[in-house]
């Protein structure tokens, strides 16, 4: 069988920022080299940026203290992107400490830590944690702003994303049926916060084997995005990419090729033509097309998609390999055999090297690879 992506849905900001405060090194410094992936130069420049904060919070204003937070959670993000989670954990908790001699210990600003915290802590595998902190700051938001305020609707939203990518599929849905009720009532014409949550419910239900309210809550999520001309955007994509994705699996194929072509348009747009994502859309084209029995068709778009992983990522890795099993695959459809042996031998190999020699993954490509010699040593026989 040929792979198929899985469903995306949208995380939450991990943090608000506020105004920058002009010092010689400035978290709007430390924040720009963030935003351009500059983590070498982010390293030192958040550093002193952290450093100056601390001079001029010597008055323990609110203000001055806020500033302060904001440089640990800039570290905080720094620790996050270099994939550092016990680092990031020790800002977010200094976050948590400037943020509570701030405004004590009731106060709702206190999310602007709890929630890139509780990220840092389900990196570090501890969800039950994370939990309780994330419940505390829907707890703040509701004393402070009201149950059925934006903010409040955010942070159900958080939740959400939490309970699915934890597996807790029941909690889930109440979170987002809590957040889609708050946002309707607020925007009864729709907002784009009400489409990215029915996405995440179509997730849910798709995940409980709901088919129908899945493709509906979907379809319903486009529909949100278009009529507030958010058309062509990448947070439409999702919804779209889901939606592709259940058609393709429930055999109903006539829309995905236009769906995933429109995806396609919005990331080259936003990502440039040979983008990871757009190798995504040619793995998913070549897959499609394959079922629908276009074979020279399909082979084109895998091989494409394979040339941008590789020229992206290397050859050492896992999206190569997914890419060199579908292809592969297609190519022992058409009994090339000799071809479908190299690709297959390099998807085992990265496969092996990436998860194990007794990984379900390992073992999988194992087998098809014996499958392939079989057919080979048959194919052999008989033209002898």
């Amino acid at each position: 069988m040929l792979k198929r992506a899985h469903y995306t849905i949208a995380l939450p900001l991990m943090a608000a920022l506020l105004a920058p405060v002009a010092l010689a090194a400035s978290n709007s410094d430390c924040e720009t080299a963030l935003n351009k992936r500059d983590l070498v130069g982010a390293k030192g420049i958040c550093t002193q940026a952290l450093a100056s904060q601390k001079a001029a919070a010597s008055g323990n204003t609110p203000a001055q203290l806020e500033t302060l937070a904001r440089a640990h959670d800039n570290l905080g993000s720094l620790s996050m992107l270099n994939q550092q989670y016990r680092e990031a954990e020790t800002h977010y908790r200094a976050s948590l400490a400037v943020r509570t001699r701030a405004y004590g210990k009731n106060h709702h600003n206190l999310s602007h830590s709890l929630v890139p915290l509780a990220e840092s802590l389900v990196r570090l595998n501890q969800p039950g944690d994370a939990e309780k902190l994330l419940i505390q700051t829907l707890q703040l938001r509701q004393q402070a702003l009201g149950k059925r305020s934006e903010a409040v609707a955010r942070i159900h939203g958080t939740l959400a994303t939490f309970y699915i990518r934890t597996n807790q599929i029941a909690k889930a849905q109440r979170q987002l049926a809590d957040q889609i009720s708050i946002l309707e009532q607020l925007y009864p014409t729709g907002a784009t916060a009400t489409a990215k949550a029915y996405n995440s419910l179509a997730v849910v239900r798709k995940k409980e084997g709901q088919l129908p309210q899945a493709e509906a809550y979907f379809r319903r999520s486009i529909d949100i995005y278009e009529r507030k001309n958010a058309a062509n955007t990448l947070e439409i994509s999702a919804p779209l990419l889901n939606l592709a994705t259940q058609l393709t699996e429930t055999n109903k194929l006539n829309e995905v090729e236009s769906l995933l072509l429109r995806v396609k348009r919005i990331r080259q747009q936003f990502e440039g033509e040979e983008s990871v994502g757009v190798a995504d859309i040619h793995n998913r084209l070549g897959v499609l097309f394959n079922l629908l029995g276009m074979k020279e068709e399909a082979e084109k778009q895998l091989r494409t998609g394979l040339a941008i992983r590789e020229k992206r990522l290397g050859t050492n890795h896992m999206l190569v390999a997914e890419s060199c099993n579908n292809l592969g695959m297609l190519l022992m459809q058409a009994n090339r055999l000799n071809e479908a042996l190299a690709v297959l031998r390099h998807a085992t190999v990265v496969i092996h090297s990436q998860t194990g020699p007794q990984s379900a993954q390992t073992i999988a490509a194992w087998e098809q690879l014996e499958k392939l010699y079989g057919r080979m040593i048959q194919q052999n026989n008989s033209a002898g």
